[in-house]
């Protein structure tokens, strides 16, 4: 059995194993694990990385839970826990977002909590861009969400 793997939804290449580090890593610690990941190149990449909140929460699934995973996913060593993603909070700048997989909720707290690291990699070995946290505008109008160019109107 492989230790990666492909996701064909997203194009993410996770680790088979979601507990490499064996224990939870604040914030600075869990980024020093994937660059030293990176500097071994574990299983011969050296691209990995933390995911961001919307690529971990790609893997939850509601109709589980212990952990909030697809019923057969092909993932080992999932501690139905909190695990970093590498979205910190843009208002607070010393909390970062983290997901619960053991009932697959998302949360935001101080970056020196602790919590497990799941390494990833994106297609192509790319970091993605990062979103503009302002993806609507407000006017008399309504309010314009930038990424669907929908317009809601004001209650």
């Amino acid at each position: 059995m492989a230790d990666v793997v492909l996701d064909f939804l997203t194009g993410l290449t996770w680790c088979r194993n979601a507990n490499l580090a064996d224990f939870p890593l604040d914030w600075k610690a869990a980024h020093d694990f994937i660059n030293e990941m990176n500097g071994v190149r574990a299983f011969g990449r050296s691209d990995w990385r933390l995911p961001s909140r919307r690529e971990l929460f790609t893997l939850i699934s509601h109709e589980v839970f212990n952990p909030a995973l697809p019923k057969d996913h092909p993932f080992e060593n999932v501690f139905p826990g909190y695990y970093w993603t590498c979205t910190s909070c843009y208002r607070l700048p010393d909390q970062a977002w983290y997901i619960h997989l053991g009932g697959g909720r998302i949360y935001r707290g101080m970056k020196h909590g602790s919590y497990m690291v799941w390494p990833v990699i994106s297609p192509g070995g790319e970091l993605p861009s990062v979103e503009d946290p302002w993806s609507w505008d407000v006017d008399r109008q309504g309010i314009l969400d930038r990424r669907t160019g929908l317009t809601w109107s004001h209650p």
